[in-house]
């Protein structure tokens, strides 16, 4: 399998989830995410406004396709997003005719709130949005920018900090891919979903705490139960501006 970048999130991985690899048994497979999931994200944010952590302004750190800016937007919350992906910044017209219409309607009323960029310099000034949100976002990014990423999240964010992070178990909780590196056929399952940083919730937590943010562990293992989220949700964690 070909080294991640950022052309490898495209048509084949939001859409018709036909990524190729091959999983640990040997066994050929395919990989992607199929379209859209407002109607989780619609949940998500209403479950933020009703349970203590309610915001006028979020910026989502890797938008996909933007349902996170969408679902905000519905309930008038000023949300902006950034992604990396080339193919979500294709022409409307030209993806009008790759996408169910479903899908598109959320690209195309995400699209006017979108950047282009990658987070490691986000545009946007200080303490700019109460939130910021990265929903499986952290485990893409590669090992030598992720103190770059978390310290433009924290530059940006006023009071919280929302990330939901896929953690891998057992054996393969402690890898890192390396940038430009074709993947190893024993980690394909893991790169074809782009996912280059496997590491467990402490790993990741002890990067983001410090003397100017804290985690909320009961609020979040209280929200992964009201929203009967599966295990692999133990990697959702709000942290706080102290």
């Amino acid at each position: 399998m070909k080294a991640i970048d950022k052309n490898w999130y495209d048509y084949s991985y939001f859409v018709t989830a036909s990524k190729p690899f091959r999983e640990q048994t040997g066994e050929l497979n395919t990989f992607g995410y199929l379209g859209s999931n407002l109607i989780f994200f619609q949940s998500l944010v209403n479950y933020l406004q009703t349970h203590g952590v309610k915001y006028v302004s979020c910026l989502d750190v890797g938008a996909g396709i933007g349902d996170m800016i969408v679902a905000n937007r519905n309930i008038g919350v000023n949300c902006e997003g950034v992604e990396y992906s080339p193919f979500i910044f294709t022409p409307l017209d030209q993806l009008k005719s790759q996408l169910k219409l479903e899908d598109y309607m959320v690209i195309a009323n995400a699209r006017p709130y979108m950047h282009q960029c990658d987070a490691t310099k986000l545009p946007f000034p200080d303490k700019t949005f109460d939130i910021v949100t990265l929903i499986d976002v952290c485990e893409h990014i590669y090992e030598e920018d992720i103190p770059l990423v978390i310290n433009e999240v924290k530059r940006s964010a006023k009071k919280w900090i929302l990330t939901k992070t896929c953690t891998a178990r057992g054996a393969y909780e402690e890898i890192f891919l390396k940038r430009g590196e074709k993947v190893p056929l024993e980690f394909e399952w893991l790169g074809v979903a782009g996912h280059v940083s496997s590491q467990t919730p402490d790993w990741w937590n002890s990067r983001w705490v410090d003397h100017e943010w804290r985690m909320e562990a009961e609020w979040a293992e209280r929200f992964k139960l009201e929203m009967h989220l599966p295990d692999d949700w133990r990697g959702t964690m709000l942290y706080v501006r102290q």
